[in-house]
């Protein structure tokens, strides 16, 4: 197991590495002359370096933990490129060096004499940054210094070219990585001339218009027309006597009122003016305006006193576009509001009118106010809406009656955003004038250090904070032990930051009457000083008897800690002093803290608003992240060994058989007080289910059916009530039984902010997962399914601990809740998937001599509540279907929803516990763990319902989303989907903006195929009679957009017969990172490896021979050569290969007959549907004796030599046996 030393060591080593590296580079960018013998010299630096990174890489991998391997190996192959790079500038420098060398002992003394008093300076290589407009002259520039000096081989010309590309163009992929590909790719992509000669007049036609006389301004628009005029003379396109007219045109429509003012004063008669000499005019007027000094844009005495006089700091910002035409009166010469009809409406009216028509609220433009750019608010009361929807102040009188406070007016009826929090932005309605200083609540508190001492620090109570934040020096000074995470967290104007750790610590007041446990995101700095200046106490008369939790709130100081809105309503106590109109004393559990706004100057002001955000982003990032094939652990964390003792040691039976479990709590539990928020969250829930009574039947229902199975119970005495948890509804349309299920929330905080979750151990995974028990299930002739009736209430929770599941419920909103207690494992829980599951494990042990048949399958082929399972004849399926009944009835539970593909199986169980029945018309398909079978046919098949609304991203990935195919049945189709979403986010489309229209149908065009889907119809059944013979081949292949592999189960009987089986496959997209075709294949060849180690592993079956295919010679040469002689990426990849196929052997396959090509390249539902290679393997397969190919030739490719270590060339040694054939 590594430790914190370890990976220090290695990271010293790294940066030691990354020093000598950086040494290189600075001696390849040094001007002098460079002799042969340095530059050698440096090339033997660089090899010692590229041997210690080599070991240092194999040291990482063997130490560093899995959940940060991903980011290790990122920083690794920068490295590894770092020395590819240095290796071929120093290769160029020695390879010049000799022809230069050679080419002056050619040459004659007296032209040596002649250039050897010249040095000019080095000609820099030109950029290209993906603007289409700049290609043409970038190309020509770069093939006169570049492509036309026969000094260089092409290797260095397509390093020199890959080194001038920056921005989109460097991310321009090629089927090939080689210097004339890339230029071909490169010329496919901007080389259009039509698009080239629209930008040229579009960079025209859309410069910024000239507000005011500016020299500076001017310049630019000479600039830009003289640049895009030569550009399209160099493209053959003159101008003539028409355009010129044009272009005149357009140009006076960019010019300010004085300068084209100036124009029309300058022409002597009617004639159309000469193109030339209106430039010249241009030209003399940018002398002038350039000599006077007018540079400054100018600026009315009227808008310098409005701004004086509105002075604000706005929080809101971003707007879109305003329009000039009335929406109102649909009149083009004026905007809304300067309409006569708009400004006779009330305010009221006017408001109602604005929201109609979706317009701000702020500006009344065309865009949500959210994403208003205007500085501008109220000229009233200054809040965030248009002065001409401002309403009369309003008086509200606090119930306490404490003095009279006044707010802002907003517009009648304004609701606020209730959209997701993905989608929200954190705003804040306050705006703070310019004479008046805002003072925020602070305090002193004392937090725990990693030692249990208690340290002071100074913190920013914060109610409009979805997060607490702790400053980085401060975590430090406490040694508390950071989390590393990777959390958006944003504030005001959608401005946002990455949080990279997180740490847990527990505050407390100064008596230790208070204390909690929070967690806490780590940044370098939560705010400046505050306040920002000192303030002034003479204003401010704070009575003796009160005790501030921040004496010093006056003086400028640091901030150690913001505690958000979790605990924020906690730790208010019912005590409050108004000092005066507008500062308040507020009493906390820390002391009273002071809070409101006095007179003085402006200073930098602090807004309380930060939310944790979902970073949508991240769902496209997981979609085509690298899926692993993993087995369930075989040994277990610190945390799941505890909890795994704590369930031997403290589980029991009744007498009826049930499992009494206690709960794993973890020690010195700090739960406050919840039974508040779970009122709050009743009351809530009843003012639902009022506006829906047949929710609120279904809702009671449940209840009431709970407390009569006897799983809660009514308790009167809250003496020792522990924690009490709201509650929630989850419907469900298609669920056979209950379509409402109430899911219990131990999430909850209590008042000291942490939660009955926080406090449960979590346990680990003790079932095979999805992907094997759904492979095993196609191995039998007699199949069948069924699920354990209220899994998790046939459990009970020690009786000692059910105050720890404590809920609150009324039958109508309008009685006083009661209290009850849940006797059972709990949905919600965080123990409770654990604790359920392990006691089915258990009773399939305890029970293993009475029910051997039964124990096996209850620990191989349950996936929760569900099993999956079967047997070879129906005898022996329903002798195992009785004693899996009898099983779980020896543990209290009862199986049913029994579907089944023989219906002998389904009229040994009683009607109401059938889920499926052969004569039912209206139901032929039932869900196996997320997949549609059809019994009856004994297929497995699809069902999609892609969404019809406007193409969005969101909806885009919703819909592939629903693409729910573990064994990857449809993969070329999901993999089609992968790649056009990955390009789609390349774009930076944002979520909910309507695709763009090439990608929109694209899109289209393939989700309404996906309806077509519905007509596959896949055999669940893969074996046969008279099995003689029993195969598996796998195939793997890539394209510049993916690399996928797919496996076939081939049976011969004894009459030679074949079946060959579609069984599985999995696709990945390529990464956005360019890699080279050969490196693909070899991570399709890795991904085939690792999917029939997993599918035979998860099989269980006798096979008697695996074939593997790759139609890449080079990674066939790869995987037949050591190790030990291959570079990192590849080494790595050939290593992992050859551990999990070494019983196994590859072969060659033609790319026509491999069936990988398909998932590679992606396809459409009507092409999937009738492809016979996709669906039944190559032809070959077909024969009773396979054919398989003899190709052994030893590749002699760049791709393959490159990839060899340099020692190599001379020691490459390849052994090709008869298992490689």
């Amino acid at each position: 197991m590594s430790t914190d030393t370890d990976i220090v060591v290695l990271n010293r080593k790294k940066g030691s590495i990354k020093g000598q590296l950086t040494k290189l580079h600075t001696f390849i960018s040094q001007k002098e002359n460079k002799s042969e013998t340095v530059i050698t010299t440096h090339l033997e630096i660089l090899s010692r370096t590229s041997t210690k990174f080599e070991k240092l890489r194999n040291e990482f991998y063997r130490t560093v933990p899995d959940d940060d391997f991903e980011e290790v190996e990122s920083s690794l192959s920068e490295i590894e490129d770092d020395i590819f790079q240095i290796e071929v500038s120093l290769k160029s420098l020695l390879h010049e060096l000799r022809l230069n060398t050679s080419d002056s002992n050619s040459s004659d003394a007296k032209s040596i004499d002649k250039t050897a008093s010249i040095k000019l300076p080095e000609i820099p290589l030109p950029v290209f940054n993906g603007k289409i407009e700049e290609w043409n002259s970038f190309k020509q520039q770069f093939l006169n210094l570049i492509n036309d000096n026969p000094n260089l081989t092409e290797n260095q010309k397509c390093y020199y070219l890959r080194s001038c590309l920056r921005n989109e163009a460097k991310s321009i992929e090629t089927s090939e990585d080689n210097y004339q590909s890339l230029l071909k790719a490169l010329e496919e992509r901007f080389e259009n001339k039509r698009i080239i000669v629209d930008t040229h007049i579009k960079n025209i036609i859309n410069h910024e218009k000239i507000v005011h006389e500016s020299a500076k301004d001017l310049r630019k628009l000479l600039d830009n027309i003289h640049k895009n005029l030569r550009a399209l003379k160099v493209l053959k396109y003159d101008r003539n006597d028409l355009s010129n007219v044009l272009l005149i045109n357009i140009i006076l429509q960019k010019l300010d009122r004085e300068t084209r003012k100036q124009f029309e004063l300058s022409l002597v008669d009617n004639e159309v003016p000469d193109f030339n000499e209106f430039l010249e005019f241009l030209e003399r007027r940018y002398q002038i305006l350039n000599a006077i000094g007018r540079n400054v844009p100018f600026k009315s005495k009227h808008s310098d006193a409005h701004e004086q006089m509105n002075k604000t700091k706005s929080l809101f910002v971003k707007s879109s576009n305003f329009s000039k035409s009335c929406i109102l009166c649909k009149d083009d010469s004026h905007s809304l509001h300067k309409c006569d009809q708009f400004l006779h409406l009330s305010p009221q009216k006017r408001y109602e009118t604005v929201r109609e028509n979706h317009l701000c609220l702020n500006c009344l433009g065309f865009h949500k106010v959210t994403q208003c750019k205007s500085k501008h608010s109220c000229f009233h009361c200054k809040a965030r809406h248009h002065s001409l929807l401002h309403r009369p102040q309003l008086h509200i009188v606090n119930d306490d009656s404490s003095p009279t406070l006044n707010t802002s007016s907003t517009p009648a009826d304004a609701t606020p955003d209730t959209s997701s929090l993905s989608n929200a932005s954190p705003l804040t309605s306050c705006f703070v004038t310019q004479k008046k200083r805002v003072i925020l609540a602070t305090s002193f508190v004392y937090v725990l250090d990693k030692s249990g001492s208690i340290r002071k620090g100074r913190a920013l109570l914060d109610s409009g904070s979805m997060c607490n934040l702790m400053a980085s020096d401060f975590a430090n000074t406490l040694g508390l032990k950071k989390e590393k995470i990777n959390i958006p967290v944003s504030g005001i104007s959608d401005t946002a930051f990455n949080a990279k750790r997180k740490s847990t610590g527990t505050i407390l007041n100064s008596d230790g009457s208070f204390s909690a446990t929070l967690d806490f995101l780590v940044i370098p700095k939560i705010t400046d000083l505050m306040p920002s200046t000192s303030i002034d106490l003479e204003e401010i008369k704070i009575p003796s008897y009160v005790k501030l939790a921040d004496p010093n709130f006056y003086s400028p100081a640091k901030v150690d800690l913001l505690i958000g809105a979790e605990l924020f309503f906690s730790i208010l106590k019912g005590n409050r002093l108004f000092i005066n109109n507008s500062l308040i004393l507020q009493e906390t559990v820390f002391g009273h803290v002071l809070s409101g706004t006095v007179e003085g100057k402006q200073e930098i002001q602090h807004c309380g608003l930060i939310s944790q955000v979902e970073n949508l982003d991240n769902l496209v990032k997981k979609f085509w992240e690298v899926e692993n094939i993993t087995d369930i652990p075989t040994s277990k964390n610190k945390e799941e060994l505890e909890c795994e003792n704590h369930f031997m040691q403290t589980y029991r039976r009744d007498k009826d058989g049930k499992y009494i479990v206690s709960l794993p709590l973890k020690e010195n539990i700090q739960l406050g007080n919840s039974i508040q928020i779970a009122k709050q969250r009743l009351d809530s829930l009843w003012k639902r289910l009022n506006n829906d009574s047949s929710m609120a039947n279904l809702y009671c229902n449940f209840m009431k059916e709970y407390e009569e199975l006897g799983h809660m119970q009514k308790i009167d005495n809250s003496d020792n009530l522990k924690y009490v948890m709201p509650h929630h509804g989850v419907y469900r349309a298609d669920s056979s039984t209950t379509k409402l299920r109430v899911v219990f929330d131990a999430s909850a905080a209590s008042t000291s902010g942490v939660s009955l979750n926080n406090c449960l151990l979590k346990g680990g995974v003790v079932q095979d997962d999805l992907f094997s028990i759904l492979l095993r299930f196609r191995k039998h002739q007699v199949a069948f399914t069924a699920d354990v009736k209220k899994m998790y209430r046939q459990i009970w929770v020690n009786p000692d601990q059910c105050n720890f599941q404590c809920i609150l419920w009324k039958n109508r909103s309008c009685e006083e809740p009661s209290l009850y207690k849940l006797l059972t494992v709990t949905y919600g829980t965080k123990s409770a998937p654990y604790l359920a599951t392990r006691v089915l494990n258990q009773l399939a042990t305890d029970e293993r001599k009475e029910f051997p048949l039964a124990s096996a399958v209850a620990l191989k082929d349950f996936y929760v509540d569900d099993v999956l399972s079967g047997a070879d004849n129906v005898s022996s399926a329903l002798k195992l279907q009785q004693e899996l009944i009898s099983l779980l009835k020896a543990g209290g539970m009862e199986l049913h929803k029994w579907c089944a593909n023989n219906e002998m199986l389904l009229e040994n169980v009683p009607t109401k516990d059938q889920g499926y029945q052969f004569g039912d018309s209206d139901k032929d398909t039932v869900k196996t763990l997320g997949l549609r079978w059809n019994p009856k046919e004994d297929c497995f098949n699809f069902t999609i319902t892609p969404s019809a609304s406007v193409p969005t991203k969101r909806t885009v990935l919703a819909d592939i989303a629903k693409l729910f195919d573990p064994l990857g049945f449809l993969g070329p189709v999901i993999v089609k989907a992968k790649i056009f979403l990955q390009k789609l986010w390349l774009q930076k489309v944002e979520w909910d903006q309507e695709l763009p229209h090439q990608e929109k149908v694209k899109w289209e065009t393939l989700r309404d195929c996906l309806n077509d889907l519905t007509n596959v119809r896949i055999q669940r059944y893969i074996l046969t009679d008279s099995i003689k013979l029993l195969e598996l081949h796998g195939f793997s292949d890539a394209s510049k957009d993916a690399f996928g592999a797919v496996v076939y189960l081939r049976c011969v009987t004894i009459l030679n017969h074949v079946k060959v089986s579609l069984l599985c496959s999995k696709s990945k997209v390529a990464p956005l990172k360019s890699v080279t075709i050969p490196r693909l294949e070899l991570c399709a060849a890795e991904l085939l490896s690792k999917l029939i180690s997993k599918a035979v592993s998860s099989l269980n079956l006798k096979i008697d021979k695996t074939y593997l295919y790759s139609d890449s010679t080079i990674v066939l040469a790869w995987i037949n050569t050591s190790p030990h002689l291959l570079k990192i990426f590849v080494s790595n990849r050939i290593s992992r290969i050859h551990e999990l196929t070494k019983d196994f052997s590859w072969h060659h396959v033609k790319t026509s007959e491999n069936p990988a090509d398909i998932i590679s390249r992606g396809m459409t539902p009507q092409q999937l549907m009738d492809n016979s290679l996709w669906w039944n393997g190559p032809q070959f397969l077909q024969q009773v004796t396979v054919e398989l190919s003899d190709k052994n030739d030893i590749p002699t490719d760049d791709d393959y030599l490159y990839e060899l270590k340099e020692e190599s060339d001379k020691t490459l040694a390849l052994t090709l046996d008869s298992t490689f054939l």
